[in-house]
């Protein structure tokens, strides 16, 4: 796996409701391509803003496409041992709880979110067993779920969870930096029904008013933990776990709108606190990609300590961006837009979590097999030192001879040397069979199967005695000390792996510094802000064409003037937006050329030499160089495609039978259209 992964953000844009329709409300928000992720945000008075992300999903789009093509495939990570977060955000009443499923009462319809969903597919996918990862482990899941309500966490699922003195769940931090509820209840769930229960009985412990936005809105940050421990089958000692966060957050409001006074308005001033900190964090890690350090303060909120894997930590993570489409939300709709941009430059580092203990006993089980193989080796190598006895040597015929005496003494030193080491040899055996025999009493006393409920005083005192037993005997002594020996030489060997790595990481910087001064030649700020320009030309164009709304046989001179210079700035800004694209398509074609020449000389060579392994390189730093500039490309066609989609051609031709001197504008327009031209093959 890779050893970075971006955050993922799907936007969602909820569908209106019949008392904005009744209010005659206007749609703010859009796609600007329909099945493709970019978004545009305005009110016709000003240019339209685009956004790009992940997942889009239109006010028609149903609960299971949202689940089926966001939160499906995440699921499979789960029982490879990687962590996931799946957590909404977005202004009060847009559809957070629905779109979440926190609010569920017990009935499976196709209105359910996404947490009964993923708990239904988790427990069938372990009842078929047909998937590759899910069929080589065993799997045990408990569930907990918890509330964060005015910067305090409670337990939904405890006994006195609904009662009004309900007493806070306390944060603590092991030594490792994991975040532990002390007291958290954690219910083990054997089947879907059971984590159904669970989910349904602490949603009726949730906070939660009557504001004016909507009939019913929660209080409180909802997060709902699935954690699994996975077995493998065919190595019991293998042990992983992985914890599934679904988070709903509560929604942010203003008081103006919401009405809220008392009670209700400091409930709003807390959560507006939570979301505060959590934007902090979220700017904090944005500058840290971009700057390598910085502070991320993880600490100025409860919510934001529970939430510090799924942010900057060990997860894959998944933001559902919730926005009303009506212009009375406008600010509050672009205001969390902006808020999902910079949560897509957050960088996760996913790892498979392993037990500690068992990933002790699998490394010495490894230092052990070196040793035995170490052994083989020098037995091999005495075997061929010794080789056999020559005769025939026509010099020495004489038993007498000094050179004859020498050489009985050179092999009379032999044959001492070779008793020495090969008495080494079976003194190792005897160590490493003493190691092998120590390290499988040490996995009796750890195995998690063994006798339930055996008190710690009783498993210390055998572990002591097992200690003085073997402390008696001098081989594992030495055992233990060549044990040592031998980690050292591990750590040794390690170090060229650590180099290796360093040098990668190396030629990872000089790729990114290359492709960053390929990225130079052409700004890619550039056809946005020409696309901007483009947008705000044909809003003024379509104000001074729809401003006449008068049955008019014939334009006056001034209006006409006006509506042509009009046209003229429209045709002009279009063909500027389009010379950026063209530079990009030209230099994609020559990329593709040169890279389909460079596979053409790496076919004649031989595979697995230096030329060949250079050429190898070049072809991987050119096919990175490719995928930025389709990027580019695929975001200039569609800042081109938004604002080229007015009907110009019809209005063109009616406006100018109204003309004074029709004759004359048509010229005028060929004239432009060949500069325009022109233009273009200057650039």
């Amino acid at each position: 796996m890779p050893g970075q992964e971006s955050v993922k953000v799907a936007v969602r844009i909820r569908p209106m409701s019949q008392s904005e329709l009744a209010r005659g409300c206007q749609t703010v928000v859009k796609q600007a391509t329909p099945n493709f992720p970019h978004l545009l945000v305005g009110n016709g008075r000003t240019p339209w803003h685009p956004f790009a992300y992940n997942y889009v999903f239109p006010p028609s789009a149903l609960q299971s496409q949202v689940y089926e093509e966001a939160i499906s495939p995440m699921l499979h990570k789960l029982f490879a041992g990687y962590n996931a977060t799946i957590l909404s955000y977005g202004q009060r009443s847009s559809g957070k709880t629905f779109t979440m499923g926190t609010d569920f009462i017990g009935e499976m319809d196709s209105n359910v979110g996404v947490i009964p969903r993923a708990i239904n597919e988790i427990f069938c996918l372990i009842a078929d067993g047909t998937e590759a990862a899910v069929a080589l482990v065993d799997t045990r899941i408990t569930c907990s779920f918890i509330e964060v309500y005015q910067d305090q966490v409670y337990d939904l699922l405890t006994e006195n969870a609904i009662d009004i003195e309900r007493h806070p769940v306390n944060i603590r931090e092991a030594a490792g930096g994991n975040i532990i509820l002390e007291g958290l209840t954690e219910v083990p769930v054997n089947d879907k029904q059971c984590a159904l229960d669970c989910l349904t009985r602490g949603s009726f412990g949730r906070a939660s008013r009557n504001p004016a936005m909507n009939n019913v809105s929660t209080r409180s940050h909802a997060i709902f933990t699935l954690t699994m421990h996975h077995t493998a089958k065919d190595d019991p000692t293998m042990v992983t776990h992985s914890k599934f966060r679904m988070v709903d957050l509560a929604g942010s409001e203003r008081s103006k709108k919401t009405k809220s006074s008392g009670s209700r308005f400091k409930e709003g001033v807390e959560i507006n606190k939570c979301l505060l900190a959590l934007g902090n964090v979220i700017t904090a890690l944005g500058s840290s990609v971009r700057s390598s350090k910085g502070h991320i303060p993880y600490r100025s909120s409860k919510l934001t300590r529970l939430l510090q894997d799924s942010l900057g930590g060990n997860s894959y993570t998944l933001m559902i961006a919730c926005v009303s489409p009506t212009d009375y939300n406008l600010s509050d709709t672009y205001s969390t837009l902006r808020y999902a941009s910079q949560v897509r430059t957050i960088k996760n580092k996913p790892i498979i979590n392993q037990d500690p203990p068992q990933a002790r006993i699998k490394q010495l089980k490894a230092i052990i097999h070196d040793m035995r193989e170490e052994i083989l080796s020098l037995k091999k190598d005495e075997d061929k030192k010794l080789g056999a006895p020559q005769h025939g040597n026509a010099g020495l015929t004489s038993s007498t001879s000094p050179s004859y005496k020498q050489l009985q003494e050179e092999n009379r030193l032999l044959q001492l040397q070779l008793q020495a080491k090969m008495q080494e040899l079976e003194a190792n055996e005897i160590r490493v069979t003493s190691a092998d025999r120590f390290l499988e009493d040490i996995e009796q006393l750890l195995k998690p199967q063994g006798k339930a409920g055996v008190p710690k005083d009783e498993m210390h005192s055998k572990l002591a005695a097992l200690l003085a037993r073997e402390k008696r005997s001098k081989k594992i002594e030495e055992c233990w000390h060549k044990l040592q020996q031998l980690e050292t030489e591990v750590a040794d060997l390690f170090r060229p792996s650590v180099r290796i790595a360093s040098e990668q990481a190396k030629l990872k910087e000089e790729d990114a510094k290359r492709i960053a001064g390929n990225l130079e030649r052409i700004d890619i700020n550039e056809p946005f802000e020409l696309g901007r320009r483009l947008a705000a030309t044909l809003a003024e164009w379509r104000n001074l064409t729809e401003g006449n709304t008068h049955d008019q046989a014939v334009m006056r001179r001034a209006e006409a003037a006006c509506w042509v210079w009009q046209i003229d700035k429209v045709m002009f800004s279009t063909v500027k937006a389009m010379v950026p694209l063209f530079k990009l398509q030209n230099e994609r074609a020559e990329k593709v050329k040169h890279i389909e020449q460079i596979k053409a000389q790496c076919a004649r060579l031989q595979e697995g030499s230096a030329k060949h392994k250079k050429l190898r390189r070049q072809i991987l730093q050119n096919e990175t160089d490719l995928e930025y500039s389709n990027t580019q490309i695929n975001d200039l066609q569609t800042n081109i495609l938004a604002t080229c989609s007015e009907s110009l051609p019809k209005i063109i031709d009616d406006r100018l039978a109204k003309l004074p001197d029709g004759s004359k504008v048509f010229n005028r327009i060929l004239i432009k259209l060949v500069e325009a031209s022109a233009f273009i093959i200057v650039a």
